[in-house]
């Protein structure tokens, strides 16, 4: 079963690309869904919400937490 990824499966170094082709010739970019896109996007809060904590204990000369 295809389970879409969460807060915690976000790696350290995240990279993403864009395939050039697709099978899908009547999506969005050839896309095969369109329910993932929202939820992957929250994930975006997560990602700064890590980056303003740490640059916040960086300014304040403590050590990082991860």
């Amino acid at each position: 079963n295809y389970k879409p990824p969460s807060a915690l499966d976000i790696p350290i170094d995240f990279r993403v690309s864009f395939l050039p082709k697709g099978d899908n010739e009547f999506g969005v970019l050839r896309s095969k869904a369109t329910g993932e896109p929202p939820l992957c996007l929250s994930y975006s809060v997560v990602t700064a919400l890590r980056q303003a904590i740490a640059s916040k204990r960086s300014d304040d000369e403590k050590e990082d937490l991860v």
